[in-house]
């Protein structure tokens, strides 16, 4: 009687139906080289949590799969997982003959030997992948990996790209740092023959592909710079870097004297830099972050007793007024487009961003609400709209004072041909920050925070690899130029550039 009664319920209120047994279905597809579109064996395929292994023909079917969303990705050693690995859609029905891509794992291999041809052990060979950040163009490391004893080197696991190697410094001989013999190294040096990072040439691997890069370097006597930092200070990082090199560096060991030491610095021009503490001495409170940084002339002469002066770490405050209840967002770029330093801030009170080293910085301020615009940007007498935040070394530096206004103009893009599409919105103003929106089928992008001036307009079908804050990087392409007022709600036609492979 009561199993009746249940039944009855279930199919009067429908209680039981589809909500109570989540429907469940089968994919099955194919998992394939993205270079070669050759079948891949032994792949691991996962659609929803349940797993399957590709046959022989890369083949494969995972029964009983949860809907209504399907998340289906696949691996297999000797290939990147990427974008391309996954399949994100709906499902209502079984699936057949997907395709998923892997993309086959480049690597980059190479011998170093010295100028009389012989090997050169235990060189680490940094590398270093190019990347387009917020439109910037920026060298992000991916990895090292030192030579044997034969001098080789490989450096695999690497997605398709553009890349540059570097070598790090090398004493020609493990022995005292007093030793004539100590004083001989090998110097950094990016491939093929460069000291600098601006004069490396680049290598680009294919999916699945191999670069070869072979250095010949020379060993060359090295200098012994002694310093102290003024204060004095124990706990203090000090490393040398050659001109703004962030991969060349090389740190000094500190004596018992308390002075610190780099035994053997390569001819050329070199930055030593400080920073610290890090973290409180002994029965001490914590100190405040200082920075130091001096530029030097190494030659045969061994340098002697330098000082580094240290200053304080500057901390900036930050305040808004304008419209109620909306926000900025503060953000530090230094000259090579690397975000160093970001806040947020709100009315009526002063944030603060700590820590800033001694530089030139582009302050890029966005309004945290949808319609509101940062009208004025200003630390003392620089006008942060137009130039520089100047951050001088030891000194404070002028609270930076955002004013927000809602009366903003408003741009809406459309697609002249109906495509979706990127939209890409820079300024002759290198203090703006490029703004992005999307062309849907549905819709135009409407780009919102902007202030009155004068705009470029560029739409694409793809924007990979596109270093679209860089105004030569654009010439070529079919742009728009708007002009916008205060409160202005404007619309372009925007033509697409095509850049995506057909």
């Amino acid at each position: 009687m009561i199993r009746q009664i249940i039944m009855l319920v279930c199919v009067s209120g429908f209680l039981c139906a589809q909500s109570g047994n989540q429907q469940k279905f089968s994919v099955s597809g194919t998992v394939v080289n993205s270079a070669t579109s050759q079948p891949i064996p032994k792949a691991l395929v996962q659609a929803n949590g349940k797993v399957a292994m590709t046959d022989a023909d890369g083949r494969f079917e995972v029964d009983g799969v949860a809907g209504p969303n399907l998340v289906l990705s696949a691996r297999r050693p000797g290939f990147n997982e990427t974008g391309m690995s996954q399949v994100n859609r709906k499902m209502d029905s079984n699936l057949e003959n997907i395709t998923v891509k892997l993309v086959p794992q480049s690597k980059i291999s190479g011998r170093i030997l010295d100028r009389d041809g012989e090997p050169v052990e235990g060189v680490l060979v940094q590398c270093s992948a190019r990347e387009i950040m917020n439109g910037h163009k920026q060298w992000q490391p991916r990895g090292s990996v030192s030579t044997d004893e034969t001098g080789s080197y490989v450096m695999e696991d690497l997605m398709p790209g553009t890349y540059i190697l570097h070598t790090r410094e090398k004493q020609l001989y493990f022995t005292q740092p007093k030793t004539e013999a100590a004083r001989y190294v090998f110097p950094p040096t990016y491939y093929p023959d460069s000291p600098t990072q601006e004069l490396a040439q680049s290598l680009t691997l294919t999916p699945g592909g191999e670069a070869r890069a072979d250095f010949s370097l020379q060993a060359v006597r090295g200098t012994r710079i002694t310093m102290t930092t003024v204060p004095e200070a124990s706990n203090v990082m000090t490393s040398i870097f050659q001109g703004e090199d962030q991969f060349g560096g090389s740190s000094a060991r500190m004596s018992k004297t308390g002075e610190f030491i780099f035994p053997a610095v390569p001819p050329g021009t070199w930055n030593i830099v400080a920073r610290g503490p890090f973290g409180p001495r002994q029965g001490e409170g914590n100190e405040p972050a200082m920075y130091g940084e001096m530029q030097v002339e190494v030659g045969a002469t061994d340098i002697d007793n330098l000082k580094l002066p240290l200053g304080k770490l500057a901390d900036i405050t930050a305040t808004v007024s304008g419209q109620e209840n909306a926000g900025v967002q503060l953000q530090l770029f230094s000259n090579n487009g690397t975000m160093t330093n970001g806040l947020s801030a709100t009315p009526g009170g002063e944030s603060v961003m700590s820590g800033v080293s001694p530089g030139s910085y582009r302050v890029v301020a966005r309004s945290a609400g949808s319609t509101g615009c940062v009208t004025a940007l200003t630390s003392g007498s620089q006008d942060l709209l137009h130039d520089d935040l100047v951050v001088p070394a030891g000194a404070t530096v002028p609270a930076i004072q955002a004013v927000i206004s809602s009366n903003c103009p408003q741009l809406t893009v459309n697609s002249s041909s109906g495509q979706t599409a990127t939209v890409v919105v820079t300024s002759d103003n290198k203090q703006f920050e490029p703004q992005l929106g999307y062309i849907s089928s549905q819709s135009g992008a409407v780009i919102n925070g902007l202030t009155e001036g004068d705009y470029k307009v560029c739409a694409f079908d793809d924007i990979t690899d596109l270093e679209y804050a860089n105004p030569e990087a654009l010439r070529d392409f079919k742009c728009s130029s708007v002009h916008l007022e205060a409160g202005q709600k404007a619309t372009v036609q925007a033509e697409i550039n095509e850049r995506r492979p057909k």
